[in-house]
């Protein structure tokens, strides 16, 4: 039961925090935007859990839980107050900012293992590949339905919009979680992916192209256009 209300809770703030940032940078109606940041938090961020979560269960046979702690809800409802002054402040005065200071955290799954365990490195990897094979097979649908492929605030055609949102986050949630970063105790499923088993060449292969791929595709093209509407 405890872990079903931390999903849920989970799953209410970072749709906050995903529908407040698209209301505030693409002109879209709040309603959409609350659909499209739930959409965007289900597929990109909650599913990524529950890959950790099976992987560590189904494969590695270890006993694994979805956690909301304490620190996930403090950042994260700093980062929707901060999203609510920004938003006034743009609707007030005109002046906003595409560079946003907010960190939002949904949690994380909790595997009962040693770090050191030769599992945890397939573990930690398979929740980005997720996301970076979502972000392929939905950039490769766009390119099929619209030039430019990423018109992400169409409000007349808000499914492809939307379909281009959970590509953009998808590559940029496989990027950000691939880096291997370690600040404490605090560390990226890339520090555990490249880290814990050095003999295993595929996971270190999987990691590597997941992080050029999706920069590639995030910073090194014009693929992504955010089209305006008067």
């Amino acid at each position: 039961m405890r872990e079903i209300v931390s999903v849920v809770v989970a799953t209410l703030l970072m749709t906050a925090v995903f529908a407040g940032v698209l209301y505030y940078i693409i002109p879209m109606p709040l309603e959409y935007a609350l659909i499209a940041g739930f959409v965007i938090t289900v597929v990109c961020v909650m599913v990524h859990e529950l890959f950790h979560k099976l992987y560590a269960t189904e494969v590695c046979e270890r006993r694994a839980e979805f956690v909301l702690t304490n620190f996930a809800v403090t950042v994260t409802l700093l980062s929707i107050f901060i999203l609510c002054v920004l938003i006034l402040i743009k609707k007030y005065t005109g002046w906003y900012t595409y560079f946003i200071p907010i960190v939002a955290s949904p949690g994380g799954v909790y595997v009962a293992m040693r770090k050191a365990d030769k599992c945890y490195d397939n573990i930690a990897i398979v929740a980005p590949l997720y996301n970076f094979i979502v972000g392929l097979v939905t950039l490769a649908y766009l390119f099929t339905q619209t030039s430019p492929p990423f018109i992400l605030n169409d409000i007349s055609n808000f499914t492809v919009s939307l379909i281009a949102l959970v590509s953009l986050f998808s590559f940029g949630l496989a990027f950000i979680n691939a880096l291997p970063i370690k600040i404490g105790d605090v560390a990226t499923d890339g520090y555990w992916a490249l880290t814990v088993d050095r003999s295993d060449f595929a996971t270190k292969m999987a990691t590597i192209v997941i992080i050029f791929i999706s920069f590639a595709v995030l910073f090194l093209t014009n693929w992504w256009a955010i089209v305006l509407y008067a």
